[in-house]
């Protein structure tokens, strides 16, 4: 994905001492794909193995609190509040909220 020198491809050594391949690789999910932003191969780190380090340096976006707080808004249709049977059912729903919340030790103060 990202071009290197030949030298700097190789992530294992054969015990010949000639003979170099990649053949370690880092896997990371595809939402991901873009954070990476180099990926080298470290040929003088002592790891007691034929193995050279292999590190990926990225760099993680983050939403900005405007973005979270716009997706955690809830549409609530007032009008449907008017059966009595969905009123029922929203109450007891949010009594079971809010004892979960109580159990989870959250709003105690």
């Amino acid at each position: 994905m990202f071009p290197h020198k030949d030298i700097h491809n190789a992530t294992w050594k054969s015990p010949d001492g000639i003979t170099a391949n990649q053949i370690d690789h880092i896997l990371i999910q595809k939402k991901f794909r873009s954070c990476i932003k180099y990926i080298p191969s470290y040929r003088g780190a002592d790891c007691n193995t034929d193995h050279f380090l292999v590190v990926a340096k990225f760099e993680l976006k983050l939403q900005s609190r405007k973005q979270l707080e716009k997706g955690s808004i809830i549409k609530i249709n007032l009008e449907m509040l008017k059966d009595e049977e969905i009123q029922q059912k929203y109450s007891k729903s949010i009594g079971e909220y809010i004892k979960r919340m109580e159990l989870n030790g959250i709003g105690e103060d």
